[in-house]
């Protein structure tokens, strides 16, 4: 039986929640939130039996094999540290970390303390991601040349922390264009990327966080991928993580998901 904790009692709390209730094999027993007011409704839903104010006192309190970090981006890396120091796995989500070092960082502890980290890229478990996957490796496209992405939301964007640097990190790049990058780069079989351009900016908003994105991505191998990311666009070319594939033998369309032979 696997004792799991979450950390953060909001709408992805929620949703990993659900999801540990019907797994035969996790117990889950702890909730981590700041704010007491957010905590108590959330551990009355799910019979939680344990609640603590930070990391630190959960592990010290109690026995977990390991942990699901949904709060806020700048306590990603903190949080996955503290527990990763105490041999629990991490799962934290997307975008891992407030920057490059920080992610680094985790990585190495997670080494140091032979404790997984893994990042919750939800679209890499998607069925129709992953049968799309399937004629990629079956050879159906030939050589994928290029390929674009779409992280947008027409019309519509966050508020609260999601706006505010010293919270976020990033905006609309790293909410919204982190899943187009990461549903190309598995469908391509996770190659490394050999250079990278990006711009972004502030257009539709008074946020101190980008609404709008673009990211060229060089990978290894010879393709290339275009990515766009946005909130509050007046018009997006597919939802999100919606991807296509240029190959030598075929195009393919994900999101509504389709590949065409050439």
């Amino acid at each position: 039986m696997i004792r799991l904790a979450l950390a953060g009692a909001g709408y992805i709390a929620k949703i990993h929640a659900k999801a540990a209730r019907i797994i035969p094999d996790v117990d889950l027993v702890a909730v981590v939130e700041k704010f007491p007011k957010a905590a108590k409704p959330f551990i009355k839903e799910y019979q939680i039996p344990y609640y603590f104010e930070t990391i630190n006192e959960l592990i010290n309190e109690i026995k977990i094999d390991a942990l699901i970090i949904g709060t806020p981006n700048y306590l990603h890396s903190p949080q996955a540290i503290a527990a990763l120091q105490a041999g629990v796995h991490v799962m934290v989500e997307k975008p891992m970390a407030m920057d490059a070092d920080q992610a680094y960082q985790m990585l190495e502890y997670s080494r140091k303390f032979s404790a997984q980290l893994m990042v919750a890229h939800c679209w890499r478990f998607d069925p129709e991601v992953l049968w799309l996957r399937e004629q990629v490796v079956s050879g159906r496209f030939g050589k994928i040349v290029r390929t674009k992405g779409y992280g947008v939301h027409e019309l519509w964007g966050p508020s609260g922390w999601f706006t505010q640097r010293e919270f976020a990190g990033g905006g609309a790049m790293a909410d919204l264009g982190i899943h187009a990058l990461d549903t190309v780069r598995f469908l391509l079989g996770d190659p490394q990327p050999e250079s990278v351009f990006a711009r972004v900016s502030t257009n539709y908003t008074d946020y101190d966080v980008d609404d709008t994105g673009i990211l060229i991505v060089n990978w290894a191998g010879g393709a290339v991928s275009y990515i766009e990311s946005g909130w509050w666009q007046p018009h997006t070319d597919g939802p999100e993580a919606a991807t296509q594939l240029y190959g030598t033998k075929a195009f393919g369309q994900l999101f509504p998901t389709y590949y065409l032979e050439g």
